[in-house]
């Protein structure tokens, strides 16, 4: 079986690629940038139709916490929003 793999370098990819090597009958191919970027438009499509897997694993993420300088941009705002004081209380029913 062919399996495509995303986010080549992550963690989770790296942690089911040692886990692979343990059964016969699997042909990985991992992929991360600049192979298969999950921001370019049309890249995962284009990965997906040269591999030909029978199936993907999508372990691709990205590590955006603020102040952490390994990300590469900056976190989403919307990640760093709390939650408005009419959502915390509880409303009476």
């Amino acid at each position: 079986m062919k399996v495509l793999v995303t986010g080549a370098k992550g963690q989770l990819a790296l942690s089911l690629l040692e886990r692979a090597e343990d059964h016969s009958g699997f042909e990985i191919i991992a992929l991360g940038r600049p192979q298969l970027d999950l921001e370019v438009s049309g890249s995962a499509e284009r990965a997906i139709v040269d591999a030909r897997p029978d199936i993907v694993i999508n372990a691709a993420a990205i590590r955006a916490i603020a102040g952490d300088v390994w990300s590469p941009k900056p976190p989403c705002p919307a990640s760093q929003k709390k939650p408005s004081a009419s959502r915390a209380k509880p409303t009476a029913g």
